[in-house]
C-alpha cells in the first residue's frame, strides 16, 4: 500500500514469496532468508553477466571472485548442454551459434550456462557452497515462514491499516 500511495502500480514480491511454506524453495535457503539483513546480498554481473543481486552465501562469493576464467569457462561447456535440451535445439547447432555470434555473446552465454547450474543447486539440492540464488535485497526484512495464506492475510491487513492512515492523514 505504501508503494501505491507512492505512485507505483505494482510491487515486486518474488523474494517474499520464496520465503513461505509452499515455496519450492529448497529449506537450506528458506532457512538463510530469514537469517539474513538487508546487507546480506551481492551486487555484480559476475553471476550471470549481466547485473543482479545475489543472497550472500559461500557459492556466491566464491563466483565473484571467480567471475569468468579459464575454469569457469570449460565449465560452461557441459553445462550448456542443459540449456540445448530445454531449448530442444542440436548441441553443436546452438554451441558453434554460439561462437559465431562473438565473443561478448559468448561470454555473456557462459556466464549464463555457469549460472542456471549454479542456480539449480540452490533451489532444488539446497546446495549453499556451491549454489547461489538471486534474491531482492528486501530478503533482510523476512522474519518467518508463514504459509501464502497466512502472508496474503497479512499483506491486505497491513494495507488496510496504511490506506486507513493515510485517509486520516488527508482527512
Amino acid at each position: 500500500m505504501a508503494a501505491l500511495a507512492l505512485g507505483a502500480e505494482g510491487v515486486s514480491m518474488g523474494t517474499r514469496f520464496m520465503a513461505t511454506k509452499e515455496s519450492p524453495l529448497h529449506q537450506n535457503f528458506k532457512d538463510l532468508a530469514v537469517q539474513k539483513t538487508v546487507y546480506d546480498t551481492l551486487f555484480s554481473k559476475r553471476f550471470d553477466g549481466i547485473y543482479c543481486r545475489i543472497m550472500d552465501a559461500p557459492g556466491a562469493r566464491r563466483q565473484l571472485r571467480a567471475g569468468l576464467n579459464l575454469v569457469q569457462l570449460m565449465k560452461a561447456l557441459p553445462n550448456s548442454r542443459f540449456i540445448a535440451k530445454q531449448m530442444r535445439m542440436p548441441y553443436l547447432k546452438m554451441f558453434f551459434g554460439v561462437l559465431l555470434s562473438g565473443w561478448k555473446t559468448s561470454k555473456q552465454l557462459a556466464y549464463m550456462a555457469n549460472a542456471f547450474d549454479m542456480m539449480s543447486r540452490a533451489t532444488e539440492g539446497g546446495d549453499v557452497k556451491g549454489g547461489i540464488l538471486p534474491v531482492g535485497q528486501s530478503t533482510g526484512l523476512v522474519a518467518d515462514l508463514p504459509s501464502v495464506k497466512d502472508l496474503l492475510d497479512r499483506m491486505v491487513s497491513e494495507a488496510e491499516d496504511v490506506a486507513k492512515a493515510l485517509v486520516k492523514k488527508m482527512a
